[in-house]
């Protein structure tokens, strides 16, 4: 009898030392990955993240600000792996060892309590008339693009009420707090925001990512951003690609 258990506690270990090795060895002790966005795409990260684990088993965790307020972070010792940023201008300031496009937004006028088709005249008076929400001018694209623009066509606005990003600029205007703003065309357009209340501006947003590392995980998720799966949740999502 005590040989017999002696044998069988040495096969149990023998079979979960093997099933361990197996295991490993099959995800090449894959860590996780520390994805950092800017806010405006911080949803479709996280569906791209999703789609990532399904196909390579690695988890990622994802974060969101300004692309400004991240770069300031990452550069104050922040655990990124991936950071994707809004203004490929914010990656002259820090070390990466790749980087790569992969969409493009638009920034659109919201007029959230509209009660006519929105065009450009339109616009224009109502910026004139009553206060406007747009992004950080200073950390978020998305405001620095807009006034940039406001100030190259010459068009005022009354009073300008400031997000700390995107995705707090669509909050104010979407819970009425400020009856416009400027915002993600992709997120209105995944949002299916009624299509007479917002127009889009001849004003692009570049969304870059930067590789901080050279890990495998990293390079397999930069690869994956290539995939006709990742293209797609891109396309359904509102960017252009």
């Amino acid at each position: 009898m005590a040989r017999w258990k002696k044998y069988y506690t040495y096969s149990i270990k023998s079979l979960l030392a093997l099933f361990l090795f197996c295991h490993f060895a099959n995800v090449g002790f894959a860590k996780d990955l520390h994805i950092a966005v800017a806010s405006s795409f911080y949803q479709t990260a996280s569906l791209l993240a999703d789609a990532f684990q399904k196909q390579t088993h690695i988890k990622s965790s994802v974060v969101f600000a300004s692309s400004g307020v991240l770069v300031t972070r990452y550069k104050q010792g922040a655990d990124y792996d991936l950071l994707l940023v809004a203004n490929p201008a914010y990656l002259k300031k820090i070390t990466f060892s790749a980087k790569a496009l992969v969409a493009q937004d638009q920034v659109a006028y919201w007029k959230v309590d509209s009660k006519v088709k929105i065009n450009w005249d339109q616009m224009v008076a109502n910026l004139q008339t009553a206060p406007v929400a747009l992004a950080n001018t200073v950390t978020a694209p998305f405001g620095e693009f807009t006034k940039n623009f406001l100030t190259q066509k010459h068009i005022k606005t009354k009073k300008q009420t400031l997000g700390m990003n995107e995705q707090m600029t669509y909050m104010l205007v979407s819970k009425n707090m400020v009856s416009q703003g400027f915002v993600s065309a992709a997120r209105l357009t995944n949002k299916k925001i009624n299509k007479d209340h917002w127009i889009t501006l001849p004003v692009y947003i570049p969304l870059w990512i930067a590789v901080l590392h050279q890990s495998k995980e990293e390079a397999k998720y930069l690869a994956f951003l290539k995939t006709k799966t990742a293209k797609q949740i891109l396309k359904k999502q509102g960017y252009q690609h």
